[in-house]
């Protein structure tokens, strides 16, 4: 496979982690270091205050004071890196305010971004991320614990892409044409509500899509499209423009699959792409 140009934007210290990337308790969750444009939470020592409301606004912690805060509990959404203009609305019907990095934001928090915004967030204490792209709007609705240390982890994307990196986690990508999910494996959405069309990409391991008219599995490398709100019959293969998406809007990928790392996956480290 050709190689693909690696624009990275952000680097994110994450502990190595197999294919199966194992739940990461706090202390050990590392965070971003900023380059410019991006606004991160700062420092691998700093915790993040949870958020209080005024009004709707988030308030930001002082996540720079050492032992400012306890670590976040298990089921908390952390805004962990902002890019441009997004938004939260932590209150159906509230304002819409700027998104603040190191708040914990209520479950069911509606996020938007424009055509300059990106975000990172990170689920606590586990530390699957969901990278949100330009021009989306999404919700993590809910958080919920199946009886052992994963959670079950529920967003509603209203419009745009969203690229999700479990740390063990189920993840489901809900839209009004159908879902996409996996159990710990990463998976990649993209929905247009005016076409209809919701196109999921697995990046490794088993993934699926579904609508009422049935469901196909998606696995290593594979995507599939429901288009005109259709499911399509079968998996096909992500082209070079996927993986290269795969590849800018998640420049943690290598940290994420550790020694691991598929080959087939456009590497960061490559000298020129």
């Amino acid at each position: 496979m050709a190689k693909f140009g690696w624009f990275i934007i952000i680097a994110l210290l994450i502990g190595g982690c197999a294919s199966a990337p194992a739940t990461q308790s706090p202390e050990s969750l590392r965070v971003l270091q900023c380059t410019e444009g991006w606004s991160c939470v700062s420092g691998p020592e700093d915790t993040p205050l949870p958020s209080s409301t005024d009004g709707g606004r988030a308030q930001t912690g002082s996540s720079s004071q050492p032992g400012a805060s306890p670590a976040p509990a298990a089921g908390q959404v952390l805004v962990h890196a902002i890019q441009g203009k997004v938004a939260v609305q932590e209150t159906p019907g509230g304002n819409y305010v700027p998104a603040q990095t190191g708040v914990i934001i209520p479950v069911g928090a509606s996020i938007q971004t424009d055509g300059s915004g990106r975000a990172r967030l990170t689920i606590q204490p586990g530390g699957t991320a969901i990278n949100i792209g330009r021009n989306s709007s999404l919700a993590v609705k809910s958080l919920s614990s199946n009886g052992s240390s994963k959670l079950e982890i529920h967003v509603t994307l209203d419009a745009g892409k969203i690229w999700i990196l479990p740390r063990g986690d189920q993840v489901a990508v809900k839209t009004e044409i159908g879902t996409a999910s996996a159990d710990g494996n990463p998976l990649g959405a993209d929905y247009d509500p005016n076409a209809k069309n919701l196109a999921a990409s697995c990046l490794e391991g088993i993934c699926s899509l579904k609508n009422d008219e049935g469901e196909v599995i998606l696995t290593s490398g594979m995507m599939a499209t429901i288009s005109n709100g259709h499911l399509p019959y079968s998996a096909e293969q992500m082209s070079g423009d996927i993986l290269q998406e795969w590849a800018n809007e998640n420049p943690d990928l290598k940290d994420y699959f550790g020694s691991n790392f598929p080959g087939w996956i456009p590497d960061p480290n490559s000298p020129g792409g």
